[in-house]
């Protein structure tokens, strides 16, 4: 299997930036050799879980980082899970253990910014990066509002901002990809689907195009479904930002109204718990547990808090 990183997908905007720390810069940060270099990087470092493994070949977790004012890789996180736990760790070491990266400027000075990189392994290679150029960084800032208005659930400013980016870039495909989930999300589907058709046929991105098109585009799908999955993931992405400042009766909220929209969202249910058992709350802890290994009855984490905690 080959580790892909998406370099086309790499500098994403997921939740509200903290005091000094840009999410874009004038120049953003470099890693070492270029793009190309983060792909051989992971390649060479990465050890696939056996577990992730033997049940798929398509995770992908979403790490965000800062890359600080003197190139060093700090704070590591989970922002997308990939559905293993092992795989997600397993890309938060990787992360870590990246070497020194160009520092992003602003303003002529060295800044902090956040950084995200998607991690997967599939058998197709090594996406190449797009040429960098002035109508490229143009177009990507519009992109880079539209997903910060898509996480905020705006679907329809969202899609103003990628049609934006589009009048710039026609063939970009990383917003040609995101256009076509805020169609969908809107009830969309035929609209949506045929951007996905047109991705398959020219490989970019296929499988998850495929995925797309078979879940949510066929004939009898549900055309606001993926909606609904996406406000689930958004309220998780907010309560795993509350729950890193300690905000834990706020990450709580958060959970809850991920799983009122996703009531299967495992590493929802995961932190829900973890969240009552941080305000003393350990029957309910329980509950959120036992449901959870009902959910996923291999999870032996999940089984040893409950041996531990539970009567």
């Amino acid at each position: 299997m080959k580790i892909v990183t998406y370099i086309l997908c790499f500098i994403c905007l997921f939740g509200k930036a903290q005091d000094n720390v840009l999410t874009i810069a004038d120049s953003m940060p470099k890693f070492p050799e270029g793009n190309s270099a983060i792909a051989n990087f992971i390649q060479k470092n990465m050890i696939i879980p056996p577990d992730a493994r033997k049940k798929s070949n398509n995770e992908k977790t979403f790490i965000k980082f800062i890359v600080d004012t003197s190139g060093k890789v700090v704070n590591p996180i989970v922002i997308k899970p990939s559905g293993f736990k092992s795989f997600d760790q397993e890309a938060i070491r990787i992360v870590s253990k990246m070497p020194q990266w160009e520092p992003g400027f602003d303003k002529g000075k060295k800044v902090n910014v956040y950084m995200i990189l998607p991690i997967s392994y599939k058998n197709i290679g090594i996406v190449a990066a797009e040429p960098v150029t002035p109508e490229h960084e143009k177009a990507m800032k519009y992109w880079n509002e539209g997903r910060k208005l898509e996480l905020q659930l705006k679907f329809d400013k969202a899609l103003v901002e990628y049609n934006k980016a589009l009048d710039i870039e026609p063939h970009n495909n990383t917003v040609l990809f995101d256009k076509a989930k805020m169609l969908l999300a809107m009830g969309e589907k035929n609209k949506a689907g045929e951007i996905w058709k047109n991705l398959v046929e020219k490989n970019v991105r296929k499988d998850e195009a495929e995925g797309y098109l078979k879940k949510y585009c066929a004939q009898n799908s549900d055309p606001f479904k993926f909606s609904t999955e996406l406000k689930s993931i958004s309220f998780f992405n907010y309560g795993m930002d509350n729950m890193r400042s300690g905000r834990y009766e706020s990450a709580l909220r958060k959970f809850d109204s991920s799983l009122k929209y996703s009531p299967d969202h495992t590493n929802a249910l995961f932190n829900k718990a973890e969240m009552h058992n941080k305000l003393n709350q350990p029957k309910v802890a329980c509950v959120t547990w036992k449901k959870l290994l009902e959910l996923s009855p291999e999870d032996k984490e999940v089984e040893e808090l409950i041996k531990k905690n539970c009567n």
